[in-house]
């Protein structure tokens, strides 16, 4: 009988022990960013970009994903720009980069920070270019290929 209280408590504590809530960090398998429900091109992105941003975590390629909510806004030499779109008090599933840009000026950061602690993450701060400098201008010199 002694064996069978052994076995209860031990029963017991293991159940108690997987009860405890714990502080789970959500899984990114890939980049988290979504323009237009594709994977985020970095060297393409610039201030005249446009498309609908999404955060989402899981795997793309079994379309297991989950949409993050998150926050966008423009920082411009250090200080948060809180006009238009880009707002730092709400949360969003989704936005429409072109209405966040619409206030932005060379050189300032896209930041996208996910509201959930467990989705830190996440996050990313992106410099936004002029369109111009995101084409190598000196493509066209460097190493000749047989068939080029």
């Amino acid at each position: 009988m002694s064996t069978q209280k052994v076995l209860l408590l031990v029963a017991l504590l293991l159940s108690a022990i997987d009860g405890f809530p714990k502080n789970k960090e959500t899984i990114f398998y890939y980049d988290p960013l979504l323009l237009n429900n594709r994977p985020f091109n970095y060297a393409g992105f610039s201030i005249i970009s446009r498309g609908m941003l999404t955060v989402v975590a899981g795997n793309l390629e079994t379309a297991q994903t989950e949409s993050i909510p998150f926050r966008v806004y423009l920082r411009r030499n250090g200080k948060i720009i809180n006009s238009g779109a880009s707002d730092i008090t709400r949360s969003l599933l989704v936005v429409d980069v072109a209405s966040v840009l619409a206030v932005a000026k060379i050189g300032d950061d896209l930041v996208i920070e996910p509201t959930r602690k467990c989705d830190a993450k996440a996050r990313r701060s992106i410099k936004l270019n002029p369109h111009l400098f995101n084409f190598n201008l000196l493509s066209f010199i460097g190493n000749k290929k047989d068939g080029c």
